[in-house]
């Protein structure tokens, strides 16, 4: 009853499954990070208390919600407009500091302005806006009170106005603050106020200047003030802001200024504002307000108290198209090339369809203030370079001149598109969200993904509509024969929406030049990062700034973080506004630290511009610049700059590294090492010379070598000593050069000495041998030195920085796709000049053993007496070199034609053929008639030559390429992704690789249809073979004439002559595969272009077609010789045809023992047959091995399909190929 038993019951179930729970848990223990043990306990239920908890890094506003959101059900639960608790004035404790009172000393009073809407990204950006205002806090040796909780206060005076929350900061008793000048100094209290800029309405600097009033009011009440001498206290009526945090609000306070400016009320000048996240520039924040009078400004010479700690938008966009002109986008050239032949330029303008303008599409949120802000300073740049000539200041004005004819100029070559904000259709939630365990976010992104349907809150589905329009107004563009869009702007304050922006259209144009602004961490987060890299953003500042400001604060998510960090050292420096107004000058200031970034593999790549070179390459504080590491930030008007100078845009190796390999040699004794090679390189010379005596025709040859060698050693190791490069070069050059003394060598080791004469078989033989030297080192060291040239040239090639950068696997270079092109050509040259030597020394071996070679020679003498007129025999000398060229010329162009036999009615063809002695062979032809063999490889070996296949391969290559030059007409390539005007490298990095990739394919196709017809020539006729082959068959059975021995040797042959060519595909195939890698994803944004990848597929299919057709051929002529060999087996026909005749007539008289001998050589030659057949089946060799069985392939497929590469073996042994 063992059937009945369950399947699974058996070791069949449990071993594969017992695998299966090892291998799990293996890849449990051995293949995961242990995750972290977080020992913090749950949070125990907030209960109602006087005071808010909150984090330092958590928004005020929001800890206050989630405050009143956990007491909701309270008795006394707080409506909207209470504190928690008893409401906090400034009347009482909360701000009462004796001792800075007794000290006469009055606390700071700071205001930050922050967005006051429920929505993700301003809830976040609230988030941010503390993280930096209490950094620069810390850094200012001020430390909180109460770091769990805030407070809030509201005016008792002004039961309407706005609820703020607060916080209190005192000096830290254990690093307190010190000046310049290293003394310590006591800093008063300061209390940093919380406000959202909405509830500021129409009036901001009047609501601002308001609550300073009521500030004031509290502390001469309460702190006493007007019983202290002024001259001992500073004025405590002064309020710092730091804000607003949108241009909107900066655009009401220069309003409000230029009304307030003419009254008798004036500007306040109380208010001090640091402005650090209002990025619009004064042109566009007063282009609606009137312009005073010269009188008025006289009269009323007070302004707003506002210093910009930020950089504006208009020199965002200056960097941003600076950037674009060194990645071949140029706007304003386009439009100075497109106006009337009057008016334009000769020079700069594109004169070819490969050098182009190219458009500028941008794509912002049309409903803020900043995003039309900022296109219209991108406008207004543009049109500003693309007039003739630049206006003066007089003629400039306070603000920039576009008349209508230039914003219709700028508006065709900026091609403007909007969405609005929140695409995502998220809307925040009633109630605070718990906040939730990590990675839930990325498990469940895919699920609760927003839909993109047409209806609903979402409006995702009008970025893909936005893309595919985009996307057709550029290719209608191109296909009229016009500029397209050459870089894709995404301008936006929400990140989360430019992150979607991006993602839809990248997914639809991926090789565009994308850029923005401002950097932000959520940029490189996981999911994100794919679809970032390579964006270019323009930045006021980085995330980290100079070590004297930065100090042991981590670096900041956002690039205006660090503004807003500078913002807060600003206004807490002791130095008079005015003074901190001039540092901060935009027009002479070099503090403000604008630059180019790349998003790359590891981050935000730095790229130089020329805006950078103004900046100061040296950070440092005054005095105590001299003090080592006793930097400090709170003086940050002392600094020369506020960030570190970018690193180098390429690979640089650390200035240690020439000392630490000096030292790790010197532990090894390298110097002593090399000098030993070059002792025993001399010993060994010496001794070789006194152990050949005879041989002393060369013997400096002999010596040579191995002191190359060591010489070579000796100039690498001086080359790492004092790191230079040029020693390399000369190093590179004595290993070539004692390359060619050991190839000498060898080859004076080939030659007889007692008969002068070369063993040809044994040259061929060692040929093979000696390929690898030549052809793998060689290209390697050439490479490697050109290599190591680039690397110390890498401040010319990438043009001080302004050019291409040079990095690895950042994802921003096309270096690395050069180099890969460099490879491919060496790779093609060398396997040029190695498939060129592997058909000559195999044309050698093949002459040497079938005994060719005396024909061959004497056919090379004749027709070079016949070129160079020498020949008395021929008569019509005139005549007979013409009809020479015209046969070489068909030769050497249409080999693989059926015509007939080169030169066969030639008097040289003729003589060689001797066709009077052909006519006793014609009984052993099988119905063929017979034909020299030395004639039809004389062809073979003519057509084969190198300059007949030099020609044609030229000529083949020329063609190939005029013909597809018509696909990159028909699909025209995406511009390159590279930066900077070294246009001839990159062309030439093009065209070198193509060209001797081109030229290996069309070798290595014209050798296996050259071939090709050479077996089908072999295989259709019966040739006499030479009198040295056809002694050394003589001793066998049958005539050595006979067709079914030349069938035999024809395969012999063949299989010979195939083994040189049936390998050299790989060599095409690995320059193919280096072609390919080197257009990676992995070192740069590069396409994969339609046109290319056509050429490709018609290169690979020419390659395999041709060794399929050369196989193909093999094995037909070798199914031929089976078939006639069957065929006389299976007829019993005697061999010996020429004496069937007299055997019959004498057979009655013919003795027994005659008669039995005669069967028993009958007997024989069908054995021979048998024997022949048998070999011809298990040739091997040659076009006749299949690839399946090839171990280097074998190899390759298994690495790259793992155990699916039986599959293809299977498939390759089912086709026979």
């Amino acid at each position: 009853m063992d059937s009945n038993k369950e399947a699974g019951s058996g070791p069949s179930f449990w071993i594969p499954s017992g695998a299966v729970i090892l291998s799990l848990l293996f890849s449990t223990w051995a293949l995961q990070h242990e995750p972290f043990v977080n020992a913090r306990p749950a949070s125990f239920p907030s209960v109602v208390q006087t005071q808010v908890d909150a984090r330092l890094w958590q928004d005020p506003f929001d800890a206050l919600e989630r405050y009143r959101e956990l007491n909701k059900n309270d008795n006394k639960a707080l409506s909207s407009d209470q504190c928690p608790g008893k409401p906090v004035y400034l009347g009482d404790s909360a701000i009462h500091h004796p001792k800075l009172e007794n000290e006469g000393k009055f606390p700071e009073i700071m205001v930050a302005l922050v967005p006051g809407s429920n929505y993700a990204d301003e809830v976040e950006l609230r988030r941010r806006i503390r993280y930096a205002v209490l950094a620069g806090l810390k850094s200012s040796h001020m430390v909180p009170d109460d770091e769990s909780h805030i407070s809030c206060w509201k005016p008792a005076l002004s039961p309407s106005g706005p609820l703020l929350p607060f916080e209190s900061f005192s000096a830290d008793p254990f690093d307190p603050p010190v000046n310049s000048e290293g003394v310590t100094t006591e800093n008063p209290q300061t209390y940093l106020f919380w406000l959202k800029e909405e509830e500021l309405g129409n009036n901001p600097l009047a609501r601002l200047d308001e609550l300073r009033y009521l500030l004031s009011l509290y502390l001469e009440e309460h702190l006493q003030y007007s019983q202290w001498p002024r001259a001992q206290a500073p004025d405590p009526r002064v309020l710092k802001v730091i804000g607003p945090a949108s241009s909107d609000v900066l655009r009401k306070m220069y309003r409000e200024e230029n009304e307030l400016r003419p009254t008798e009320q004036g500007v306040p000048q109380q208010v001090e504002i640091y402005s650090p996240l209002a990025t619009a520039e004064w042109t566009m924040l007063t282009r609606s307000n009137p312009t005073l009078t010269d009188d008025v400004k006289r009269k009323h010479p007070k302004t707003l108290q506002l210093l910009r700690t930020v950089s504006d938008d208009g020199t965002m966009a200056a960097l941003l198209l600076d950037e674009l002109m060194l990645r071949h986008v140029d706007p304003a050239l386009g439009i100075r090339c497109a106006r009337a032949p009057g008016v334009r330029p000769e020079t700069g303008c594109p004169t070819s369809r490969w050098k182009r303008s190219n458009r500028v599409a941008i794509v912002a949120e049309w409903d803020s203030f900043y995003s039309r802000a900022l296109i219209e300073s991108f406008m207004s740049q543009v049109a500003e370079r693309a007039r003739p000539y630049p206006l003066s200041r007089d003629e400039k004005g306070d603000k920039p001149l576009m008349n209508p004819a230039e914003r219709r100029e700028a508006g065709q070559w900026m091609l403007n598109f909007g969405y609005l904000r929140g695409v995502d259709g998220r809307l925040p939630d009633k109630s605070a969200a718990p906040a939730k365990p990590p990675g839930t976010d990325d498990k469940q992104s895919a699920q609760k993904a927003p839909p993109e349907t047409a209806d609903g809150n979402g409006q995702l589905d009008y970025l893909r509509r936005l893309a595919d329009h985009i996307a057709s107004v550029d290719e209608a563009q191109r296909n009229a024969g016009e500029d397209g869009i050459g870089a894709i702007g995404i301008f936006g304050q929400d990140t989360y929406d430019k992150l979607l922006t991006l993602q839809a259209l990248k997914s639809r144009m991926p090789t565009k030049v994308y850029f923005s602004t401002d950097l932000d961490a959520r940029m490189l987060q996981q999911g994100q990062a794919a679809i970032t890299r390579n964006l270019v953003l323009a930045a006021p500042y980085g995330l980290t700034l100079t070590r004297a400001l930065q100090q042991d604060v981590p670096p900041f998510r956002e690039s205006l973080q660090s503004s807003v960090y500078i913002a807060v050292l600003a206004a807490l420096a002791p130095q008079p506004l005015a003074t901190k107004r001039q540092m901060f000058d935009y027009a002479r200031s070099s503090l403000l630290a604008p630059s180019i970034y790349e998003i790359g593999k590891s981050g935000f790549i730095p790229l130089a511009s020329k805006l950078t070179d103004r900046q100061s390459k040296e950070c440092s504080v005054g005095s105590v610049a001299n003090k080592g590491d006793q930097l400090r930030a709170q003086d940050i008007t002392a600094l020369r700059c506020l960030q570190d100078p970018s690193p180098p845009a390429y690979l640089q190796a650390s200035p240690k590294m020439p000392e630490w390999l000096g030292q790790a040699q010197s532990f090894f004794w390298a110097g002593a090492l090399c000098i030993v090679l070059i002792l025993l390189s001399l010993v060994l010379g010496w001794f070789h010379s006194d152990r050949s005596p005879e041989e002393r025709r060369r013997n400096w040859v002999r010596r040579f070598p191995l002191l190359l060698h060591g010489a070579a050693a000796l100039s690498a190791w001086v080359a790492t000593l004092y790191w230079r490069v040029e020693l390399l070069w000369l190093a590179g050059a004595l290993v070539v050069l004692g390359m060619i003394g050991s190839h000498l060598n060898r080859r004076q080791l080939l030659t007889k000495p007692a008969e002068g004469k070369k063993n040809p078989d044994q040259e061929a033989r060692d040929s093979e041998g000696r390929g690898v030297s030549w052809y793998v080192v060689v290209p390697t060291i050439v490479f490697i030195l050109l290599l190591l040239k680039g690397y110390q040239d890498r401040v010319q090639l990438t043009d001080n920085g302004l050019g291409e950068p040079m990095f690895l696997f950042e994802g921003i270079s096309s270096w690395p796709t050069v180099a890969l092109r460099l490879l491919a050509a060496l790779i093609s040259l060398a396997a040029l000049a190695w498939a060129w030597r592997k058909l000559n020394g195999n044309r050698r071996d093949i002459e040497a053993v079938y005994g060719l070679q005396p024909y061959t020679c004497v056919w090379l003498s004749k027709q070079r007496e016949l070129w160079l007129g020498r020949s008395r025999s021929l008569p019509g000398k005139r005549r007979s070199v013409w009809r020479a060229l015209g046969n070489a010329l068909y030769g050497i162009l249409l080999p693989f034609s059926r015509g007939e036999n080169f030169d066969e009615k030639s008097h040289l063809s003729v003589k060689l053929t001797r066709a009077r002695y052909l006519d006793r062979y014609t009984e052993l032809a099988d119905g063929r008639e017979p034909k020299w063999m030395v004639l039809f490889w004389i062809e073979h070996r003519f057509a084969g030559s190198f300059v007949a296949r030099l020609i044609r391969v030229l000529l083949m290559t020329w063609i190939f390429l005029v013909v597809t030059s018509v696909i990159y007409v028909l699909v025209p390539i995406e511009d390159l992704p590279v930066r900077g005007n070294a246009e001839g490298i990159w062309l030439w990095s093009w065209i070198l690789p193509t060209v001797c990739f081109q030229l290996l394919v069309f070798l290595v196709i014209d050798a296996n249809l050259l071939l090709r017809r050479f077996i089908r020539q072999l295989s259709q006729d019966y040739l006499i073979w030479p009198r040295a082959v056809r002694k050394q068959w003589a001793k066998l059975p049958i005539p050595a004439t006979h067709c079914c021995l030349d069938d035999y040797l024809d395969l012999s042959l063949i299989a010979k002559r195939t083994s040189a060519v049936n390998r050299l595909i790989y060599a095409p195939t690995l320059v193919m595969l280096v072609l390919i890698a080197s257009r990676s994803t992995l070192f740069d944004n590069w396409p994969a272009p339609v046109a290319s990848t056509i050429i490709l597929l018609i290169n690979a299919a020419m390659l395999l077609a041709s060794a399929f057709l050369l196989r193909r051929s093999a094995e037909a002529a070798r199914r031929t010789a089976l078939d006639r060999i069957d065929r006389l087996l299976l007829e019993g026909i005697d061999t010996r045809q020429g004496e069937a005749v007299r055997m019959k007539n004498v057979q009655e008289k013919m003795p027994v023992e005659e008669a039995e001998l005669l069967q028993v050589q009958a007997a024989a030659e069908r054995e021979t047959f048998i024997v022949l057949r048998d070999r011809m089946k298990a040739l091997k060799t040659g076009a006749f091995s299949p690839y399946s069985e090839d171990p280097l392939l074998r190899a390759v497929l298994v690495s790259l399909t793992g155990l699916g590469s039986t599959v293809v073996i299977d498939a390759l042994n089912f086709f026979n190929f």
